[in-house]
Formats: C-alpha cells, structure tokens, sequence
C-alpha cells in the first residue's frame, strides 16, 4: 500500500540517488552479501542505472552525489549501518568529504 498521506514530490537528483544507494547497498541474504561477483554486479547495476539516467535527462553526476550524504543519512532511520559494512563506508566516505566540501 501507499501511504499518501506522506506522498511528496522531491529533487530528482535525490530520487536518483536513492536508488542507487538502494542498487548498491539494499540488505541482501547473507551467503549472497559476500559473494565478490554480487558486489559487483551490483555496483555495475546501479552505474548503468545511473549513467542511463543522466543520459535521459542531462542532469550531472554531481547533482545526484550531491545527494547521496543526505539520502544515506536519511536512510539510516530505517536501515543502520554495521561498523565497517559497504553502505556504512560508504557514508564514512560522504561525512569526511562533507568536512573540506568536496562533492565530486
């Protein structure tokens, strides 16, 4: 179901970059997280996703990884990263960018 009463209509750029957070990082079955080939596939997956995308639309890449710090921050709520997991690296990666503002 769909809860509309918490419907929005949010920056693309961050739309974008959720799914490919989700791409990337959406919990997998254990035996399958640990898989080399998993992991990158699924990186190859959400880069295509992504590079399709800013092909469609000319948006940049740096308006989505603009996004990605807030959206992985917010995602947290729902999804807590483990000490030393991909997706918590991953954000680790963001803060410390966030810090000398390099969005690139």
């Amino acid at each position: 179901t769909v809860d509309w009463s918490k419907a929005c209509a949010g920056h693309p750029a961050a739309d974008v970059a959720r799914t490919e957070l989700l791409l990337r990082f959406a919990p997998v079955k254990a035996q399958l997280a640990g898989i080399r080939f998993v992991r990158i596939a699924r990186a190859l997956a959400a880069a295509a996703y992504v590079r399709t995308y800013l092909a469609h639309t000319g948006m940049r890449r740096r308006e989505v990884l603009a996004w990605h710090l807030p959206v992985g921050l917010a995602w947290l709520r729902a999804r807590p990263g483990e000490a030393g997991d991909d997706f918590a690296q991953h954000l680790e990666g963001w803060i410390a960018r966030a810090r000398v503002g390099d969005y690139s």
